[in-house]
C-alpha cells in the first residue's frame, strides 16, 4: 500500500508540474497588461527633488579650539565660515592675567 500512496502522490505532482507548465507557456507577455503610459519628447532641464525629513544631524568630525594665551579679544579679524590660510590673523588679544595669576605675589 505505500508503494500505491508514493505512486499516487508522483501522479498527483507530474499533473500538477504539467498544467502549471502549460498556463505558463500560453500566458503571453503583456496580456490582461494596463493602457501603455503616453509619450513624452526628451529634453534637457534640472531635475528637482524636495522633501521633508525629520531627525537629527550630527558632525562626522568635530574640533576643540583654544587659546594658548589668556587675556581679552579687541578685535575679531574673521568671522564665523570665512576661509582662513595659515599665519592669518583672526583676532588680536589684550594680554591679561589669568585666574590663577591674580593670587600671586607682584612688586610695583
Amino acid at each position: 500500500m505505500a508503494i500505491g500512496r508514493a505512486a499516487a502522490a508522483g501522479l498527483v505532482l507530474t499533473v500538477s508540474a504539467a498544467a502549471g507548465a502549460a498556463a505558463l507557456l500560453r500566458a503571453r507577455p503583456g496580456a490582461g497588461a494596463a493602457a501603455p503610459a503616453p509619450l513624452e519628447a526628451v529634453s534637457r532641464g534640472d531635475l528637482e527633488l524636495r522633501f521633508r525629513e525629520v531627525g537629527d544631524v550630527a558632525a562626522k568630525v568635530s574640533v576643540n579650539v583654544a587659546s594658548q594665551a589668556s587675556g581679552r579679544v579687541v578685535s575679531l579679524h574673521a568671522r564665523e565660515g570665512d576661509l582662513v590660510a595659515a599665519g592669518q590673523r583672526l583676532a588680536v588679544v589684550q594680554p591679561g592675567r589669568a585666574q590663577s595669576e591674580r593670587y600671586l605675589p607682584s612688586t610695583v
